[in-house]
């Protein structure tokens, strides 16, 4: 690998790895006021590149809705695009979660209504691209002249089952079929691809269909009454259900020892994911490796997703993916990042020491490390590693 570009997007994430006339764009979303601006930063370099590949770390709007305007424009055509796997036919799974919460949204707030994961597929699927669902596993994937292992997601277990079967009990026990039998005939398709299929081969058929089938069930509830929740009931749900998309993120590295920029690659993966991935205690050996050019920390560096990869490994340059939004309940860049006498040098795209931690009384408004690449000092459109 040649090089790594970490572009600013506001609260949102996109990293460019690339090698020669290849590369591969890992995420591509903000939810900055100015997000447009900033996508057509990653727009104008992915221009310098014959051959692109894209993966989509999970599926939350900070990360990918970059993508939706590439695909709405008919811009870039990437020649595969990874996603996580979160298809299986046990329950509970991500599929029959992200339909509960489209049921939810559809019915207690139209208005605010997220992407869902078949309105990204449905779109993704009337391209001539091939999708590759991801799970955890050695040399999963060939890109840019690598292969990269794979260290989760693990289908099976990116749900809390206690969490779904609290939420069954309040649902009809022909909700829940419905639920499971759409979520079933979702995976059937991944499932049967044998891991990798071409989106145009059945995707302008197949996936209207399954909105017509959920819109259906909303319909359904809807004529006859069914309070299921109340109004703040449901929007706490929602929310909830929204952020265990975060526990599917692919996390990915190198798979060659020899490279000597070893990359680590970890979306919004939780600290609790990322502790069993740390101590390789899951079922499958994918150890992290001794030795790290760059590690990207998790949810763009707040408190709520913090972990210390320097317990488990030595690395060059910790990434930050954080700036301003529009949210303002946004966490800031968690100062147990900057730690004292660290040996690493931080990459972070925050253009605002109101949002970083690492800005302490002590250090006011100054990076703490000379050699550090923060978006505050530079105000560059790329920070190149």
């Amino acid at each position: 690998m040649t090089n790594i570009k970490m572009f600013p997007m506001g609260f949102g994430e996109s990293v460019m790895l690339s090698n020669g006339s290849e590369c591969m764009l890992v995420d591509c979303g903000s939810e900055s006021e100015y997000k447009n601006t900033y996508f057509n930063n990653v727009f104008n370099e992915l221009d310098h590149y014959d051959k692109k590949s894209a993966m989509l770390s999970h599926f939350h709007e900070d990360h990918i809705n970059g993508f939706i305007r590439m695909a709405k424009e008919n811009r870039h055509r990437f020649e595969t695009v990874y996603i996580p796997d979160v298809f299986t036919f046990s329950h509970p799974n991500f599929v029959d979660m992200e339909i509960i919460k489209y049921i939810l949204e559809s019915i207690h707030c139209p208005g605010e209504r997220t992407l869902s994961l078949w309105d990204l597929l449905k779109l993704l699927c009337n391209k001539k691209i091939n999708i590759k669902p991801l799970k955890r596993e050695k040399n999963a994937f060939y890109e840019i002249g690598e292969e990269f292992d794979v260290l989760w997601p693990v289908p099976e277990n990116v749900v809390s089952k206690r969490f779904y079967n609290a939420l069954k009990l309040k649902l009809t026990a022909e909700i829940v079929n419905s639920v499971e039998r759409i979520s079933d005939q979702i995976s059937e398709l991944f499932i049967s691809s044998e891991g990798r299929f071409t989106a145009d081969s059945f995707g302008e058929v197949y996936f209207p269909n399954i909105g017509e089938m959920l819109d259906e069930i909303v319909i359904t509830i809807k004529e006859k009454d069914t309070n299921l929740f109340s109004e703040p009931e449901a929007k706490k749900l929602i929310k909830t259900i929204r952020s265990e998309a975060n526990k599917t993120s692919i996390v990915f590295q190198n798979s060659d020892e020899n490279i000597c920029k070893n990359v680590l690659m970890t979306g919004d993966i939780t600290n609790g994911i990322m502790k069993k991935i740390a101590e390789n205690s899951l079922t499958g050996s994918v150890p992290l490796k001794k030795n790290y050019y760059c590690v990207k920390v998790p949810h763009h560096g707040t408190e709520t997703h913090y972990f210390n990869f320097g317990c488990y490994t030595v690395f060059q340059n910790l990434l930050i993916s954080n700036g301003e939004t529009n949210k303002p309940r946004r966490r800031k860049i968690s100062k147990q990042y900057n730690l004292l006498n660290r040996e690493y040098n931080i990459v972070c795209t925050n253009c605002s020491f109101e949002i970083c931690e690492c800005f302490d009384a002590f250090y006011k408004t100054t990076c703490s490390n000379a050699n550090d690449k923060c978006n505050f000092k530079c105000d560059r459109k790329i920070l190149i590693l």
